[in-house]
């Protein structure tokens, strides 16, 4: 076997080990970047991983209503917003502005609460 063929047979079964419905809405150890994980699979191993990568995409989006979550880029809505914002201009999904004008809103309005709190 091939050194390419070899690498991506190991690439394939990390893909497997994944957990793919993590509590974590994270892009550093989370959701997030699960989701970028595998819609990059999907482009360079198996179109197989799409279909993950879009069925968490949506589930996680629907949870993000009704969840409290940090605003920070590796753990909360910023780390989210950029990763919608890198699927998009990367090709993977296509999507309407406006979800990304709901999740800033509510990013603001955190922000707002944290610094009233001083943090």
């Amino acid at each position: 076997m091939n050194k390419q063929k070899t690498t991506l047979k190991k690439i394939q079964e990390i893909a497997e080990e994944i957990p793919v419905d993590v509590d974590d809405f994270g892009l550093l150890s989370g959701r997030t970047g699960v989701i970028l994980w595998y819609f990059y699979l999907s482009r360079y191993v198996d179109e197989k991983y799409y279909y993950i990568a879009e069925k968490l995409l949506m589930k996680t989006l629907s949870k993000l209503q009704n969840s409290t979550i940090i605003f920070t880029h590796c753990s909360g809505y910023s780390g989210i917003c950029w990763m919608l914002m890198h699927l998009k201009e990367y090709e993977f999904v296509d999507m309407e502005p406006d979800i990304l004008d709901n999740i800033d809103n509510n990013l603001f309005k955190n922000m707002a609460i944290a610094l009233d709190k001083d943090n």
